[in-house]
């Protein structure tokens, strides 16, 4: 059981529907050698969390061999027609017949497919840093499950009826709430094309961990380069410090709560990153507050797949998560091809910096 600071934490994993749109039960769908439904379970034991609560009901058989092994307890839900309120409450009262101390409960899908557990603790680290009776995940410009609720609220969960879903106890609830961002949360598997869409999509964006560092400092001294080599008088030159020096650097702001360091991870492997930090008044810049977009860049093999623009996705979810009013980044001018993916985000020119040497630097 997740405990500390008096938070016990169960979880209950929701996978009763029918699959109508898929037309076959997505709980058995494979992604990276792993079913979706079992993919959920162990994010949330992997997590910590006990006890985790599957719900069944359309494929109650099928899914029950899914997550066969595991250290999961099955509610059958045999209400599952009436709507998503059902399996709520048969999750819900499950947990609490199962164990009667838990003081909150993480409720999430089966069909997200990116959800980790890395994703679920950090819904129970901020419940625990910050007391809020909900903490719920933002992406897409929305917000939603996973989510964990507390002991407070598993009455109200309860009460739901026919398609409401957890979402309805967030937003009344929303004062409350503590949000936290969730890149690639708007991700879900409904239908046969969302589907195709994941198995072709491969990369993920999480946050970095102290492990990714070695692989972001090389990206960072790659970044050093490409800049050298756009205008060698202006950009700093590559040394061989400069991996560990800026690994070091990148490691120093992974706890700073203002700042996002983002990598796109590919079954284990770093594709890139973005380094993305709230920052406040800048007079020098003649700017407000702001999120500021300091660095994104892509490993060389795998540039022209999209993940150059899921790392800047993942950035401005976490961006708007912190009601900031704007982004700014700094882009090379003779980087065009940053520049036509900026602007297709929304970016615009608004200052344009001019250098003027004062000694002569050629050899």
């Amino acid at each position: 059981m997740v405990e500390s600071n008096s938070v016990s934490v169960g979880a209950v994993v929701l996978a009763a529907g029918s699959s109508s749109r898929m037309g076959s039960p997505k709980q058995t769908l494979q992604y990276r050698g792993e079913s979706l439904l079992r993919r959920a379970a162990l994010a949330a034991l992997g997590a910590g969390c006990y006890p985790v609560i599957v719900v069944t009901g359309a494929y109650a058989e099928v899914s029950r061999r899914e997550f066969e092994g595991l250290a999961v307890l099955e509610v059958l839900n045999p209400l599952w027609e009436t709507g998503m309120a059902s399996s709520v409450r048969a999750g819900v009262e499950g947990l609490i017949r199962a164990e009667g101390d838990a003081t909150a409960a993480v409720l999430l899908l089966c069909d997200q497919p990116h959800v980790t557990s890395d994703v679920i603790s950090g819904l129970v680290a901020a419940h625990r840093a910050t007391g809020s009776p909900v903490v719920a995940s933002t992406y897409g410009g929305s917000f939603g499950v996973p989510a964990l609720f507390s002991r407070a609220l598993f009455a109200e969960l309860a009460r739901l009826e026919g398609e409401a879903g957890a979402k309805q106890v967030i937003k009344r609830h929303a004062s409350e709430t503590h949000f936290l961002p969730f890149p690639c949360g708007e991700v879900d598997v409904d239908t046969p094309d969302d589907f195709s869409r994941l198995i072709e999509a491969g990369a993920i964006v999480r946050r970095a961990t102290p492990a990714d560092l070695p692989i972001i400092g090389r990206l960072g001294a790659l970044l050093v380069r490409e800049h050298h080599d756009f205008d060698p008088q202006r950009f700093l030159a590559a040394s061989h410090r400069t991996p560990t020096d800026y690994a070091s650097f990148i490691g120093a702001q992974l706890e700073d709560s203002d700042t996002a360091i983002l990598v796109a991870d590919d079954n284990g492997d770093v594709l890139g990153y973005a380094y993305a930090a709230v920052e406040g008044y800048d007079y020098m810049a003649l700017r407000g507050p702001a999120g500021v977009l300091h660095d994104v860049i892509v490993d060389p093999e795998h540039r022209g797949l999209g993940v150059g623009r899921l790392l800047l996705d993942a950035a401005l979810e976490f961006f708007r998560s912190r009601s900031v009013p704007r982004v700014v980044l700094l882009t090379a001018e003779r980087n065009e091809t940053a520049q036509r993916l900026f602007a297709r985000m929304g970016f615009r020119r608004t200052m344009i910096e001019m250098t003027c040497e004062l000694h002569d630097t050629a050899p």
